[in-house]
């Protein structure tokens, strides 16, 4: 699978495990260390399975910096990123994604452990270990979500277009879709939808733009842990969810306003020109 996959996909376990966002601020303040989440789970694309990954979110308020390395050694001062005001994320900016895509999850669980070393607006420091486990969600769910608008690689899209897929397996419980402008990497619009069974067939994006070529992603999750009482101290709530992901994504094409006329007056063209050969 490619590790270009726009963020919905990869934090929609976290928002599962917390249930809801937790948005801290505060600069030059107390160091508060609120949450730290631990995703993990095999991915299910095509008909096979890859990219066992692990993110890792931090929240709280405080913080100036988070830095995580593993007990094994493969990860090393790993820097998580402040995606919004307290809030740590490990994202693919860091140079050979070290946080995800895994050979398996035994390869996670082969770390031993994440240790969260923090530092606070007011140059507090503090140091948090977190063990991992190995998890494994099993492989009994089958089927990836099948697009049915737009095809891969069409041309032509509107950029109010509604994009559709067949209805969910029964054991899904989210849903997650996201689009990604190829171009700049950017993903203006991104959506998560809960239900057991989601139903949801449908999205219309409020972030796509005339001349622009998109990667339209959709994730179906089945979470199997929310938490265990092994990352958990009783004074501070650490988090390690796992779960099943299939997925699937389509690239297509939202035109400038004026392709559309001129493709269309080329197919004339070129059809006049093929009826005066047979005419011939």
């Amino acid at each position: 699978m490619s590790s270009n996959r726009p963020c919905i996909a990869r934090r929609a376990l976290t928002w599962l495990a917390m249930g809801a966002a937790l948005v801290a601020s505060g600069a030059s303040a107390q160091m508060e260390i609120d949450e730290i989440v631990i995703t993990s789970g095999p991915s299910y694309s095509g008909g096979s399975f890859g990219d066992y990954f692990i993110d890792p979110v931090v929240f709280g308020s405080g913080i100036a910096s988070v830095s995580i390395s593993s007990a094994s050694g493969t990860l090393m001062d790993v820097d998580l990123f402040e995606v919004t005001p307290g809030e740590f994320i490990c994202d693919e900016g860091i140079p050979s994604e070290p946080c995800e895509e895994f050979a398996s999850l035994a390869a996670i669980s082969a770390l031993g452990a994440l240790t969260f070393d923090f530092v606070g607006d007011l140059s507090e420091i503090d140091s948090e270990t977190i063990p991992l486990a190995d998890y494994d969600p099993g492989s009994g769910q089958s089927g990836f979500p099948d697009v049915t608008f737009p095809s891969q690689g069409q041309t032509g899209v509107s950029p109010s277009a509604t994009l559709t897929w067949t209805t969910p397996p029964s054991w899904v419980e989210a849903l997650a879709v996201g689009i990604e402008n190829i171009a700049t990497g950017v993903t203006p619009d991104e959506d998560l939808f809960f239900g057991m069974p989601v139903t949801t067939t449908s999205w219309a994006p409020s972030g796509m733009s005339s001349g622009n070529a998109y990667d339209f992603e959709i994730s179906y999750f089945e979470p199997f842990e929310f938490e265990d009482p092994r990352t958990t101290d009783g004074a501070r709530s650490y988090l390690f969810t796992s779960a099943f992901e299939s997925l699937n994504s389509v690239v297509f094409f939202v035109p400038e306003p004026g392709f559309l006329p001129a493709l269309a007056a080329g197919v004339l063209l070129i059809g006049r020109l093929a009826r005066r050969r047979n005419a011939g």
